[in-house]
């Protein structure tokens, strides 16, 4: 068999995933490469391990080395342009060509997108930003912290209330949560619209805490307060919402805007936005380039998937029979079906699992399962099971 090149952009749920499956499936003298700025990966749900001060921002890391020891060529590297045209993908420090391209870069975050947030406002959607939350929090002593979500989609729809709840726990042990008002804002009519009873399950839990929910609420910007700066020096931080309304935060904490990767959205693949695929084998316009996670418009134009991790594991999954299939003369049947759980971890330490299956029947399915001790334990073995998978059971940082 002739040398097939497959190169692999993003090392994300969806990169890892498809690194594995093409290694494991192909012959040696087929080259799988996987490029990414970064030297490690984190699973989403260990920011909010981070960001109530149970984890080290580096402690939730996971090295790409032992992917290469699995036979993964895997380059740091940040990637500059998609050129599919000439099967060519330029990197800083190289230009590279391939017999096939899976492109799961994920969604790039965009906290410059909303005035002000980059300068006064903080987020924990990766360790590091978490980590910086979680030292804020010991700071605050008093006043009124505001949690907002800018706008749709964002990765992990129960993200922002397992972070809400998170502070919410940081404070009470610290022992200033009753002399801090918490108020989550959400720009549509419920925390999670697609999901009615997990929007009430939202709710209970966050009215049991004593933190006050609006919808409806769309973020326009953020700016200085005039009031005087505090103890620790800060100024306090004016919300402004698209409706002319305003509060006041003594600390701000949001959701980022999130979008297609640069690099996308100046490919053919995006042109200016979503990397557009077939739903059904995740392949783009281009014979030889596929596109998984969140990267990427999966939809029936009906529905599109949320943006989650176990949606990308799927995605690439599909992805990488087909370009295995192809390689070997062989047809492949695996098609998307949009499957999957998300969690979400209540202050009790139950979970609470929303199963979807968007394309697996006539209609999208959408249930509320929990919360439970089991659950917990399912979550657990989840990361577990992919640990294992993706680096052979080494632990963060190794």
């Amino acid at each position: 068999m002739d040398t097939n090149r497959i190169l692999i952009l993003g090392g994300g749920f969806g990169g890892l995933e498809a690194a594995v499956r093409l290694r494991e499936a192909l012959p040696e003298s087929a080259e799988v490469t996987l490029i990414d700025r970064s030297d490690s990966f984190v699973i989403g749900s260990r920011n909010i391990d981070v960001l109530a001060g149970q984890e080290t921002p580096a402690g939730v890391r996971h090295s790409y080395r032992p992917l290469r020891e699995r036979g993964v060529h895997v380059v740091q590297d940040a990637i500059l342009e998609i050129d599919p045209h000439s099967s060519r993908v330029r990197t800083e420090r190289a230009t590279w060509s391939y017999d096939y391209l899976l492109v799961g870069l994920g969604a790039e975050l965009a906290p410059e997108a909303t005035p002000g947030f980059a300068e006064r406002g903080h987020h924990f959607y990766n360790p590091e930003a978490a980590g910086r939350l979680h030292d804020k929090l010991r700071t605050l002593e008093s006043g009124t912290l505001v949690l907002s979500i800018f706008g749709a989609p964002y990765r992990c729809p129960p993200a922002p209330f397992e972070g809400v709840v998170a502070i919410d726990s940081v404070l009470r042990e610290l022992g200033t949560r009753d002399q801090i008002d918490i108020v989550v804002t959400v720009p549509g009519s419920a925390p999670l619209p697609f999901s009615p009873e997990t929007s009430e399950l939202v709710q209970n839990q966050l009215s049991k805490r004593n933190i006050e929910i609006q919808t409806d609420r769309q973020i326009a910007g953020l700016r200085p307060a005039q009031t005087p700066a505090n103890d620790a020096g800060d100024s306090r931080t004016v919300v402004e919402f698209a409706d002319g309304s305003q509060m006041e935060a003594d600390l701000f904490a949001g959701v980022p805007l999130h979008r297609p990767p640069q690099v996308v959205r100046d490919s053919p693949l995006g042109n200016g936005a979503w990397a557009e695929v077939d739903r059904h084998t995740l392949a783009t316009s281009f014979d030889n380039v596929f596109a998984a996670g969140d990267c990427a418009a999966i939809g029936d134009g009906n529905v599109t998937v949320p943006k989650a991790g176990v949606f990308a594991e799927e995605s690439a999954r599909v992805a990488s029979e087909h370009i295995a299939a192809r390689i070997q003369g062989q047809e492949a049947t695996a098609e998307f079906r949009g499957e999957g759980a998300c969690y979400f971890q209540l202050p009790s330490g139950e979970v609470a699992a929303l199963r979807a299956s968007f394309f697996g029947g006539p209609t999208p399915q959408v249930r509320l399962e929990g919360p439970s001790q089991a659950l917990r334990a399912e979550k657990k073995e989840f990361i577990a099971e992919r640990v294992e998978r993706w680096f052979g059971g080494a632990g963060a940082t190794q």
